[in-house]
């Protein structure tokens, strides 16, 4: 899905498009002048696989312009079998190409699960784009929505204000709310997602910025989900955006980092590491790891200066 060339942990290490600094992850993608068969880039998958609860990514800046597509999403665990998209995909944070003001939510299923085309559960400022989930259509967008841009959620302007807190909430089982999605903007992030709390209570949290009221209808739709986050070049999605959006001399490319820990269900913090030596074992469920991903690609002519540095956590519900 781009022109990239995803690297295993030890290499991604070696090429320096990755390091951590402390309690502080950066993904870089390769700057170097010519990539003849693609730019090396990261994509880390979580070795547990989670079901419903409250996932919390703290972003202090995404990369983003000409052709660049980051994303931080939650998919099936069969994703690699050919399978997608039945066990389904969420995607919390999404964009390609600088085409839209904000950043887009969006759900991935078998056919059969659809959405409102209103809602009052969710903020005003929020554009619902796509109402059919089916990763099997034409365009493949699944039922999607675009947050609003007052805090900023993309772009220049999320960066330039420190980004913020990007939260899903996963609630499928009987009577529940179904996936919700809020972003808090630097400062502004309640006092339970703050460093050192270790639960999390979604009601007092107001509006979300995306809700998708689906638990009665598409909880079948969803298996456990391993989380993810990449950094990808062109490739379908971005394509699709480019030819609505073309810029035949592209501004630089800009540079972005963001800051990744884990809060797991224990009264104590995890922090990712990439060097798998170094994890303590019995907290092998909350470290992260490079997955090896090939793929056939071609070409790619742009110069990218881009890097990630991010923040996860994850928190149980309930109160404290």
């Amino acid at each position: 899905h781009g022109l990239i060339n995803y690297q295993s942990q030890s290499a991604a290490i070696a090429a320096n498009i990755t390091e951590v600094r402390g309690d502080s992850l950066f993904l870089r993608v390769d700057t170097t002048p010519t990539a003849l068969e693609g730019r090396s880039s990261n994509r880390i998958t979580s070795k547990a696989a989670f079901g419903d609860g409250i996932y919390v990514l703290n972003v202090s800046h995404v990369p983003y312009g000409c052709s660049v597509w980051p994303a931080f999403w939650t998919v099936t665990v069969d994703y690699d079998t050919g399978a997608w998209p039945a066990g389904g995909e969420i995607d919390i944070i999404e964009n390609a190409n600088d085409q839209f003001s904000g950043d887009l939510v969006a759900l991935h299923t078998n056919p059969g699960c659809t959405i409102p085309s209103t809602s009052s559960t969710q903020q005003a400022s929020t554009q619902i784009q796509y109402t059919d989930c089916s990763g099997k259509t034409a365009q493949n967008t699944g039922c999607r929505m675009m947050l609003g841009s007052k805090p900023p959620t993309w772009g220049a302007p999320l960066n330039q204000a420190g980004g913020g807190l990007f939260v899903m909430r996963r609630d499928l089982s009987k009577g529940g709310t179904g996936i919700s999605v809020w972003f808090f903007a630097r400062g502004k992030e309640p006092s339970d997602l703050r460093p050192g709390s270790f639960a999390a209570n979604p009601s007092g949290w107001g509006l979300p910025g995306a809700h998708f009221d689906i638990a009665s209808t598409c909880a079948s739709y969803f298996g456990p989900h391993y989380i993810v986050i990449n950094t990808a070049l062109a490739g379908d999605f971005a394509a699709a955006t480019h030819r609505l959006l073309a810029d035949p001399h592209p501004p630089r490319l800009h540079p972005g980092f963001c800051l990744l820990n884990f809060h797991g269900l224990k009264q104590q913090q995890y922090t990712a590491s990439l060097d798998d030596d170094k994890a303590d074992d019995n907290d092998e469920e909350y470290d992260s790891h490079f997955d090896d991903y090939d793929t056939n690609i071609e070409a790619f002519g742009c110069v990218l200066h881009s890097q990630c540095r991010l923040q996860k956590r994850l928190l149980p519900q309930g109160s404290a």
